[in-house]
């Protein structure tokens, strides 16, 4: 229950020295006009807009709005500031330990023993927690929670919130208002009106049996737009996120299906569904700088801090849509612990678990269980301390069959029963369901986990993706054939004929139900967006007619001006294309001839020199054309098209300037691809009902 006054009133914190004069806010936004911005606020201070963000308002003597800029979108996350950056009026307990038993604050600890606590001469009205979030920035409310103990019942019933800008010799604010607490369980408190600070400290007013107290911030940050979606500035939800113009946004449906780390915007799993719905428990920390090169960061886990992620319940039906796939992209570090876990998800300890975990010094382990009863299967040694390695688990349901593969290793195995659909109380990243066993120590660039087993294409480009930080749940798909769209386009449908042309599309064609061009889908023109249809089989865009064939060319190519590989490929991307992919001789010739003199960047690639090469785009490797004696280095992860002879070269790690060739989709009567069958893996298509009304 929130008590509302008129004004915030000013405080001053223990200790504070009294500001000095400030110079008059005209005349520091003459001297900062790009970087600063003027809150208009008692003593009036000129303060800058949080790191990234602008203001549409100059203006003197006015409260301008800080904005996103164009390419990402405002937005409320929860901020669980770590224990270096939190400090107690009093603690019950080791003061000089980070997280001793009672000082154990963060949000969803998962030492149900603890949180903060106070000394117990110390119990009395008045005792504060603060937290300081490194930098400002709009806060909007903040999630609180007891002793985690239940039989304890210790939490605290009524708090004030307080707030600074500045450090600790700054003047703080009282918020209006009081908050409260029923009982130990986690709750949410709005603010009435957001608030710009960077200390944050909650004044106790009111306990039950102890001052008992765990918390987080909820807070407003700028976040980038998925893939090559772009966004005004100034935007404030991801639906604003559009593709441009000639694309639609496209969510498979397994993906639609899937749980994964959010990239680049902080340290959750989550559905896409729920991403703005806070249904997770997250202690640890994601780092921007953390990740792979080119990457956006990763989640980081201290096992001392027993840091770890839950994303909630989660549905699972193995069974059902026949099979999983777990793509996860980790590096572990420090001391190596039998027993880390990537994954475990389950329902408590020997309770329909699925998990990733090292197993011994270096090896990884996948463990499936139908309650108690297990089956698995681990690799030889592939585990090297502080190195990234790319981890896919899959099972089929028709034939049992689980498989792992690590880095380069792969192992596989028939599970003795099969496995059945669950829904998953806990889906724990970096933590055992089993109390006693150890914590990860180590960082995760990428998690995907669906109940459908993926082509090793789809797996690919999921494992791709998140090298480059990219969103492995949604994308732009580029419209099909000569079709185009507006910007901000949804779906399939909003493809339309360009001016002078139309679509052909005959009443039988409507009637029809045929194979989607590109997917492993078959399906009615009307049903092709309804996720209606059940397919195994495998759409590989190789596996079709030749490029020589009379449909003409899958691709068309177009060369960049010189720069880094990253730079080269970010232009190809937003231009509706990829780096080059060639399959063939002739495909080769092409590029060669685009490329014109020199070398140029294609889009062949390798994670690590230990790692094997493979094509940006995700499509299968079928044709290589090394100048003798490359692609061998230890030290080259990227390569080039030679022109004087038409071979590849392995070049760096991407850092000189070439050119790229790009290529962009230009012809989808025949797009060189086709659905595969494999009759050992009694792999099929179903598009569902259809009526056939051929009297």
């Amino acid at each position: 229950m929130i008590s509302q006054s008129q004004h915030s009133k000013p405080i001053s914190a223990k200790g504070v020295k009294k500001s000095r004069m400030a110079i008059p806010c005209n005349l520091k936004m003459r001297m900062f006009l790009v970087f600063f911005v003027v809150l208009y606020a008692p003593g009036g201070i000129c303060t800058a807009c949080p790191v990234g963000e602008f203001t549409s308002d100059m203006q003197p003597n006015t409260v301008p709005t800080c904005e996103c800029p164009a390419g990402s979108f405002k937005q409320t996350r929860v901020l669980n500031p770590p224990y270096a950056s939190r400090s107690y009026s009093s603690v019950l307990g080791n003061t000089s330990d980070l997280r001793d038993h009672f000082s154990a604050s963060l949000l969803d600890d998962a030492d149900n023993e603890m949180a903060w606590c106070v000394k117990q001469p110390d119990l009395s009205s008045g005792q504060w927690m603060e937290m300081d979030i490194g930098t400002p920035m709009y806060i909007v409310g903040i999630i609180t929670q007891g002793r985690g103990i239940l039989n304890h019942n210790q939490y605290v019933k009524e708090f004030r919130v307080e707030y600074r800008l500045g450090d600790t010799s700054g003047v703080g604010i009282i918020l209006p208002g009081t908050f409260s607490m029923t009982d130990v369980l986690k709750k949410e408190h709005t603010f009435s009106v957001p608030i710009y600070a960077r200390y944050i400290r909650i004044v106790v007013l009111d306990w039950n049996n102890y001052i008992s107290l765990r918390a987080a911030l909820i807070v407003k940050s700028c976040s980038t737009c998925f893939s090559n979606a772009v966004s005004l500035q100034g935007s404030t939800a991801s639906s604003a996120c559009e593709c441009l113009a000639g694309a639609y946004k496209y969510t498979s449906a397994f993906s639609n299906r899937a749980i994964a780390l959010v990239p680049g915007q902080g340290a959750y799993l989550s559905t896409l569904a729920n991403r703005n719905q806070r249904l997770f428990a997250a202690t640890a920390i994601f780092d921007s700088a953390a990740g792979p090169p080119g990457s956006k960061g990763a989640v980081k886990f201290d096992r001392v801090l027993s840091q770890y992620l839950d994303g909630g319940t989660y549905t699972f039906n193995v069974a059902t849509n026949g099979g999983f796939t777990i793509v996860s992209v980790v590096k572990f570090s420090g001391a190596p612990a039998n027993g880390d876990r990537i994954i475990d998800f389950g329902k408590g300890p020997d309770n329909d678990n699925v998990i990733i975990y090292r197993h011994g010094d270096d090896k990884m382990l996948l463990s499936i269980r139908n309650g108690n009863t297990q089956c698995w299967i681990f690799t030889d040694a592939v585990i090297v301390q502080e190195s990234w390695l790319t981890v896919v688990a899959t099972y089929e349901s028709s034939s049992r069959k689980m498989k792992l593969r690590a880095g380069n290793v792969t192992v596989s195995g028939t599970c003795s029963f099969a496995v059945t659909d669950r829904v998953f109380s806990t889906t724990y990243v970096g933590r055992s369901n089993w109390a006693g066993d150890t914590y990860s120590k180590g960082s995760i660039a990428g998690l995907y986990v669906v109940d459908a087993l993926l082509s090793e294409a789809e797996i690919a480009d999921i494992s791709g993706k998140m090298y480059r930080g990219e969103d492995t749940l949604q994308s732009c798909q580029s419209c099909y054939g000569d079709s185009t769209s507006l910007q901000g386009s949804l779906s399939t449908a909003d493809c339309q004929c360009q001016a002078g042309a139309y679509n052909t599309a005959s009443e039988a064609d409507k009637r029809a139900i045929s194979l989607v061009s590109g997917r492993a889908q078959f399906s009615t023109l009307a049903n092709r967006d309804l996720v209606l249809y059940k397919p195994t089989a495998v759409f590989d865009s190789t596996a079709g007619p030749n490029f020589g064939s009379t449909e003409g060319p899958k691709f068309s190519w177009f060369l960049t001006t010189p720069g880094t590989y990253q730079a080269v490929r970010q232009f190809c991307v937003e231009n509706m294309g990829e780096l080059a992919t060639i399959h063939s001789a002739q495909e080769n010739e092409a590029v060669r001839n685009t490329c014109k003199a020199g070398g140029c960047y294609i889009g062949y690639i390798r994670d690590s020199g230990s790692s094997p090469w493979y094509w940006q785009s995700g499509e299968a490797v079928t044709y290589s054309n090394w100048r003798t004696g490359e692609g061998t280095s230890s030290s080259e992860t990227k390569s080039i098209i030679v022109v004087d002879t038409g071979t590849w070269g392995d070049i760096g790690q991407g850092q000189y300037d070439y050119p790229g060739v790009c290529q962009r989709l230009s012809v989808c009567t025949n797009c060189n691809g086709a659905v595969t069958f494999d009759r050992s893996l009694s792999q099929y298509l179903d598009g569902g009902s259809h009526t056939f009304n051929i009297a």
